[in-house]
């Protein structure tokens, strides 16, 4: 697996709620980045927040410190209108990260709303900052905003014919959290009787069991 691979699983793993929620220490400290950046060449934003993920978990702010600060060294030296963005997308998003880590939805929420429509400046592939996502749509679900969510899980749950069952759980339950039950319950059905096979044990299961059970 490729260190963007290993450093996306980890914090997905987190958000999903199976790491240190749960009482495990997933390994932070191997993934925590060596090598520095080029000042002479300017950096992928995406690497950058590969790079800057395993800090915050293992809350290294000097690191964080010197990361941000070799993205503004290379910025100077880079060329184009994105550039100019660049630092400020990754502290953006840094901020959102370090809030999130800390349990402080609502400023994780807010940095990393006004963050994701600059990042897909910075891509061709659709679904590159989907843990980015995820992060947001978990922030907002603890803060109560409802501001992306709905929109990033309808793109999902509608451009596949077999959408992940945890897109339509996610979904599903904003929509029955805001009164629309009935689109919401069919969507955490289809996503209840879809996860029996893939995970029977996973706890998004037992909760979907005890929604659908009382609906």
């Amino acid at each position: 697996m490729s260190y963007p691979g290993a450093v996306n699983l980890l914090w997905q793993t987190e958000v999903l709620g199976y790491g240190r929620s749960s009482g495990r220490a997933l390994p932070w400290r191997t993934l925590a980045p060596t090598i520095p950046i080029d000042p002479n060449h300017a950096a992928d934003v995406s690497e950058m927040i590969v790079r800057v993920m395993p800090l915050v978990a293992l809350s290294d702010e000097a690191g964080i410190d010197a990361l941000l600060a070799s993205l503004a060294d290379a910025d100077e030296s880079a060329e184009g209108v994105h550039s100019q963005d660049r630092a400020a997308a990754v502290h953006t998003v840094t901020e959102g990260l370090r809030a999130w880590w800390h349990g402080d939805a609502h400023v994780a929420a807010k940095h990393l709303g006004e963050a994701l429509p600059v990042l897909s400046r910075f891509t061709d592939y659709p679904g590159q900052f989907a843990v980015i996502e995820d992060t947001l749509i978990d922030a907002e679900w603890h803060s109560g905003a409802r501001i992306h969510s709905e929109r990033i899980l309808r793109g999902r749950v509608g451009a596949y014919a077999m959408p992940r069952p945890r897109d339509q759980f996610w979904l599903g339950r904003i929509l029955a959290s805001t009164g629309r039950v009935t689109e919401g319950g069919d969507l955490l059905e289809s996503a209840r009787l879809r996860w029996v096979g893939a995970d029977g044990n996973s706890p998004e299961l037992r909760t979907l069991e005890t929604v659908t059970a009382s609906s």
